[in-house]
């Protein structure tokens, strides 16, 4: 059988990665080892982890606060299977999810990443998965059927494809080893390593995803729903496209899409930053979007920064009281 090594980056992850874990334990799919890395958590992370007595899971404890790409780094330093598997913490995986991602692998032996859709759960009540977003972008990418939910993806560039289409894989990935490898050591700076990992890997090997949702993404008020985890998740994308040129060779096409991509991620940080009347940070987002690609509106917005608040909220009533009279 294939080994399948799980890293799992934890940090106070105390309320919900028992859940995890015996998630992880209940697969049909038995041959994997676990990988835990505990980064300086200050609840009882690192106990819960050790009440467990599987030999399968194995704790590693960073000496300090490093974040969740290191998380991933430490992690794969341990790692001894053919085939990596990501769960964040507070995620629960379906107990076929191993046995249907290592079936594709072993079917097509070019593939270097399979990743699958998932369901929701926790704050936020909803039927739609992640493959159902966006009137189901995911689906829209040129695939290929090979058994009866898992399909190869064809396009001849993932990357430009990835970059128009906007749909991008998750955590719930698998990746051969000796291709994740490859794009290591992460940036220990970049917070959302399924992200970076994605980017990195997106021209170096052919993706295939199986079209059931085999992980429950758990939404709280510490994930990508909030109002600042939404900052967050624009941040980690910012900072990535900002570096791919250093990972990866980009043609003019890719070039001419990331440019775009990226100055429309620095404009939505740059407004989010403005209505949360964090006007030094929004100024900052608004210059860089000028320098991404210039335009009036922005250009505006960024003047409007440098103005003290009271005029800012007198702008914003001036605004409110326009729209509802016309």
């Amino acid at each position: 059988m294939t080994t399948v090594s799980i890293l799992m980056p934890a940090f106070n992850g105390a309320e919900y990665i028992g859940a995890a874990l015996n998630s992880i334990l209940r697969q049909t799919y038995v041959d994997f080892e676990v990988i835990v890395v505990d980064d300086c958590s200050t609840d009882n992370t690192v106990a819960i982890v050790e009440t467990f007595s599987d030999s399968r899971i194995r704790l590693v404890k960073h000496t300090q606060n490093r974040g969740p790409s290191a998380g991933i780094n430490t992690a794969m330093k341990h790692a001894h299977g053919d085939l990596i598997a990501m769960l964040d913490c507070d995620d629960l995986w379906s107990p076929d999810k191993l046995e249907r991602q290592v079936a594709v692998f072993e079917a097509v032996p070019s593939l270097g990443v399979c990743f699958t859709d998932y369901s929701k759960f926790g704050a936020i009540e909803t039927s739609e998965t992640g493959f159902d977003e966006r009137q189901q972008a995911m689906r829209t990418y040129p695939r290929r059927r090979i058994s009866e939910d898992a399909y190869i993806i064809t396009s001849a560039s993932f990357l430009l494809d990835m970059i128009r289409i906007q749909a991008t894989p998750s955590t719930t990935m698998m990746v051969r080893a000796a291709i994740l490898q490859k794009v290591l050591p992460l940036d220990e700076d970049i917070g959302a390593q399924d992200v970076q990992i994605t980017f990195r890997l997106a021209n170096q090997t052919q993706y295939s995803y199986v079209d059931r949702p085999l992980m429950q993404r758990r939404l709280h008020s510490n994930n990508w729903g909030s109002a600042m985890g939404l900052l967050r998740w624009l941040q980690s994308h910012i900072v990535t496209l900002q570096e791919l040129r250093h990972w990866t060779t980009l043609n003019t096409e890719e070039t001419r899409a990331v440019r775009k991509l990226l100055r429309g991620y620095l404009s939505a940080a740059a407004y989010t930053q403005f209505t949360h009347q964090q006007f030094s940070e929004a100024r900052r987002y608004f210059a860089q979007t000028l320098r991404a690609g210039f335009q009036w509106n922005t250009l505006l917005y960024w003047l409007v920064c440098f103005m003290p608040s009271w005029f800012v909220d007198g702008l914003r009533r001036f605004k409110q009281r326009m729209s509802a009279s016309g």
